[in-house]
């Protein structure tokens, strides 16, 4: 990644915090010197060293995924997948997002942030934090694979390229 986006970014790697593609339901810089992490993946023990100086807030509270996406999985995505096996093709329609997507929220800015309207403890511990919380639904976020921050396209700021660390 370092060599596509070249010498204007540094791209920081983790270990042995998460194994997958979903580092934004483990790891989310809110502002610089503050960070929300997955608690039930991140500890005081494997925190990367790059947040030794920043404030940390441990998170796992998430909502549980709702019947109506359960539902919605077993009686539509279930069926379809098995037909496209049955005729020879390859699919994730089985898969599900963890409840982890909750923590998949959209950062606007450092003060305003987007989250799914399901996650009453997050949001209000991020308005403890002073933060402004946009709440919005989405319906089938698990059943989607992916949760508000992957569902966005590329945002265009009006700020500055600067460096948190």
């Amino acid at each position: 990644m370092q060599s596509v986006l070249g010498n204007e970014y540094r791209v920081h790697t983790t270990k042995d915090i998460y194994r997958s593609s979903h580092i934004d339901s483990t790891v989310m810089c809110l502002k610089p010197g503050l960070v929300l992490l997955n608690s039930t993946r991140v500890s005081k023990k494997n925190c990367p060293k790059i947040f030794d100086k920043w404030d940390k807030i441990y998170f796992s509270d998430v909502a549980p995924i709702s019947d109506v996406e359960l539902k919605h999985q077993k009686q539509i995505r279930d069926p379809i997948g098995y037909k496209l096996e049955s005729l020879g093709f390859a699919t994730n329609l089985h898969d599900m997002s963890s409840p982890w997507v909750g923590l998949n929220f959209l950062s606007l800015d450092q003060k305003t942030v987007i989250v799914d309207q399901r996650q009453v403890s997050l949001i209000k511990l991020l308005e403890r934090k002073k933060f402004l919380v946009i709440p919005i639904q989405m319906r089938h976020i698990y059943t989607q694979g992916g949760g508000i921050h992957c569902a966005t396209l590329d945002t265009v700021r009006e700020s500055k390229l600067e460096s948190y660390f």
